[in-house]
């Protein structure tokens, strides 16, 4: 007959181990008194400084922030060529600020005269014909609350039962972040035709 195998009764203060003790007393060999002063070695696993992940976080609003305005930026001139082709002089006033400008050989507009940007005789013979004014993707920098961009523009003409490019130029457009958006505080065309105007308004000299 087998022996009964004796209980041992608990000490006084004894406490029945947990299987996952060893996993606490890594936890607690971790942890780090907020007061004490930091270790020249070694990682706090369980907190991340406030300055780096401020800054972190900071960093990313940032670069969100520039692609936000880029955007902006592109879809302010892209509305330029549908609202040419349209007619619509309001349209193409609503792009530029309360002191904007617009520059190009034989005509210079401002906030009030912009609407006759789509008046003149010039523009009312390609509208006639059938025209399109199409505008390249833009080389935005941005400078703050400024931002400078230069693209190139080009109004396909209808001859026919086709269409061809009767005007090329080069474009300067300066903003300005405003209460409504990004406005265009100036723009400057410049005929692609080998002048210097040209060559100065792509070199940034302009």
């Amino acid at each position: 007959m087998a022996r009964p195998v004796p209980t041992r009764r608990p000490e006084s203060g004894w406490r029945r181990r947990s299987p996952f003790s060893h996993h606490l007393g890594f936890r607690r060999h971790l942890e780090v008194d907020s007061n004490s002063p930091p270790k020249e070695s070694g990682v706090n696993l369980l907190r991340v400084e406030d300055q780096d992940l401020t800054s972190r976080v900071s960093a990313m609003e940032a670069r969100l922030q520039a692609l936000e305005d880029q955007a902006a930026i592109v879809r302010l001139i892209s509305a330029y060529g549908p609202a040419a082709d349209r007619s619509d002089g309001a349209a193409i006033q609503q792009l530029f600020s309360a002191d904007g400008t617009y520059e190009l050989e034989g005509w210079s507009f401002d906030h009030e005269t912009m609407e006759e940007t789509v008046r003149t005789e010039l523009h009312a013979r390609y509208v006639l014909a059938g025209s399109a004014h199409v505008m390249s993707l833009p080389d935005v920098r941005l400078h703050g609350d400024r931002a400078v961009a230069v693209n190139y523009s080009q109004v396909f003409v209808a001859e026919g039962d086709r269409w061809i490019v009767d005007r090329c130029a080069a474009n300067r457009w300066e903003l300005v972040r405003t209460s409504e958006g990004w406005r265009v505080s100036r723009r400057v065309n410049r005929l692609l035709n080998g002048s210097e105007a040209s060559v100065q308004l792509l070199t940034g000299e302009l």
